[in-house]
């Protein structure tokens, strides 16, 4: 009986495999995985060293920190599958979200000082993560444009 679980649960993982998933074996998300990979794990190993407030920002800042090279890595891969004529638009694109990033970490650091939340020593971590998570999905969706988006 087991076993023709196991059979039936392969069995539909299998079918409903998606187009999607078969692209994740292409050299580029596995590069993606492993780079994303090693962040993370650092990520988690500096909170089971310290997991003060002051270790959660450090973490935070950390994160943004990789998520950043990466994203640079990521961009320029993208930048070099496009035509020539084309670059300009990813370019600009870039520029522009540098500006909201900035733009944003502002408003961050406004909203989560203690003229708003009156203050407590979490809004550190919460406002270094939301920052950090703006350099992550930015990563990401350069990510898939990449892999998802453009045909060799």
């Amino acid at each position: 009986m087991r076993k023709t679980i196991y059979i039936l649960l392969f069995f539909f993982l299998t079918v409903n495999m998606s187009a999607q998933d078969i692209e994740l074996q292409d050299p580029i998300s596995i590069e993606f995985r492993q780079d994303t990979m090693i962040i993370e794990q650092q990520v988690t190993d500096m909170l089971n060293k310290d997991y003060s407030t002051a270790g959660m920002v450090k973490a935070s800042v950390f994160t943004e920190q990789g998520y950043d090279k990466l994203l640079n890595k990521y961009y320029q891969m993208l930048l070099n599958k496009l035509k020539e004529e084309d670059r300009a638009i990813l370019i600009d694109s870039q520029n522009n979200w540098a500006q909201y990033r900035d733009s944003e970490k502002q408003l961050i650091r406004l909203i989560s000082s203690d003229r708003y939340t009156g203050g407590g020593t979490i809004w550190g971590p919460i406002a270094s993560g939301t920052a950090a998570d703006l350099t992550k999905d930015r990563l990401i969706e350069i990510y898939r444009y990449l892999v998802f988006s453009i045909e060799e």
